[in-house]
């Protein structure tokens, strides 16, 4: 959440003028951000800009799910787990029990954000017919 979070505002950051204040937002997954910000951001990170909106990209299946409220009662606990963990992978610090942990939580998270949409869709048909 943290890191996704941390991303957005690198690329909002691209349209702020004076303003340094960190607009980030704990739990506030969705913003606009538009084709200039986007494109400012290519131009100053190249190839590692391309990475980075990969990695936004890969998590849009996260960011659905979490954005529902079945999703964000469902994921909190590994999500918070992931967090602590997070640092410890950065620096190589992390035991291998550490690194199979977040592998698994990983894995997890993915599974149920996809089962949670799956949820939603079906919950949404239902209301509807």
């Amino acid at each position: 959440m943290f890191f996704y979070n941390n991303l957005i505002d690198k690329l909002r950051s691209f349209t702020r003028k004076s303003d340094k204040t960190s607009s980030y937002k704990p739990y506030v997954l969705y913003q606009e951000i538009t084709i200039e910000q986007i494109d400012k951001f290519l131009a100053v990170h190249g190839n590692k800009g391309i990475k980075v909106l990969s990695l936004v990209g890969q998590l849009r299946t996260f960011k659905e799910a979490i954005n529902s409220g079945i999703g964000r009662e469902l994921l909190n606990d590994l999500m918070v787990k992931m967090e602590l963990l997070l640092p410890k992978i950065i620096e190589l610090s992390a035991s291998k029990n550490e690194l199979a942990e977040y592998r698994v939580m990983k894995s997890l998270m993915d599974k149920w954000s996809k089962k949670i949409i799956l949820f939603e869709k079906v919950k949404k048909t239902i209301k509807e017919g």
